[in-house]
């Protein structure tokens, strides 16, 4: 009697394996084993840069200092450039690239970095400072002026501001806000910009005593610079002294080289 059970399975029965699909398990074999090597070699460059940047950063950044002390302007620019790209948050860097660009007359680029600063620092009264400086040379007197209103608020000792605003007020025709700031300006910080600012707003006003008394403390502080000789000279011819003026106008001539 023959046993009932299964028919042992036939050669029709088993699923065949292509080679084609060996090879795609070995394609997709190698690349997940290329996908993590990769991932590992991009994880190790992230951590290594996160690592090496900030070092890089403050090199450049150092570099840039050195330069701008040295009145390299231009490559002191690019030097912040670098620092910024490697470490934005390095909110100096916008500062002194604007500094630098201010002292290359690049007036838009220089707004451009106070007004990054004034985003990322809305109380450096530096920013507003400088951007004001930079209104003023761009003859936008009015954004000048707010600027430098924004900068006294954030800091009311600041001189410079009262000068740039005082210089603003006095070109928009307000010289009564125009002396009080130069005023204040003194009284902050007596320095041959702010003695010379004034004296020229008294010159305006038809006052060359007052005008000369300036005109000579600025000498005081820069008496090797030519202007303010120019500018005493004025003063001491409206005042009649002739002999004044032509020996303040000789060695304003003998200081320009021109002699």
């Amino acid at each position: 009697m023959n046993s009932v059970g299964k028919e042992p399975p036939s050669r029709n029965d088993y699923i065949p394996v292509q080679a084609e699909d060996v090879d795609r398990q070995r394609r997709n074999k190698l690349l997940l084993i290329w996908s993590a090597i990769v991932l590992a070699v991009l994880a190790t460059a992230y951590v290594y840069k996160l690592r090496t940047d900030p070092i890089e950063a403050r090199q450049a950044f150092d570099n840039g200092e050195r330069l701008m002390r040295a009145q390299r302007y231009n490559e002191a620019a690019i030097s912040f450039t670098q620092t910024i790209g490697q470490d934005p948050s390095l909110t100096e860097a916008y500062y002194l690239r604007g500094r630098a660009y201010t002292n290359l007359f690049m007036w838009d680029k220089a707004i451009a970095d106070f007004t990054t600063l004034t985003k990322k620092q809305p109380k450096d009264a530096r920013a507003y400072r400088y951007r004001a400086q930079a209104w003023l040379e761009r003859k936008d007197v009015d954004r000048a002026i707010a600027d430098a209103s924004k900068a006294i608020e954030c800091d009311p000792k600041m001189s410079d501001a009262y000068n740039i605003r005082g210089v603003g007020e006095n070109q928009k025709g307000d010289t009564t806000a125009a002396m009080r700031d130069f005023d204040t300006a003194i009284e902050l910080q007596p320095n041959a910009d702010n003695y010379t600012q004034r004296g020229a707003l008294y010159m305006q006003l038809g006052q060359p005593a007052k005008a000369e008394a300036d005109f000579t403390l600025a000498i005081q502080f820069i008496p090797d610079a030519s202007h303010p000789y120019f500018a005493r000279a004025a003063a001491r011819r409206a005042l009649g002294n002739e002999n004044g003026a032509k020996a303040d106008h000789k060695m304003g001539r003998y200081l320009d080289g021109s002699r």
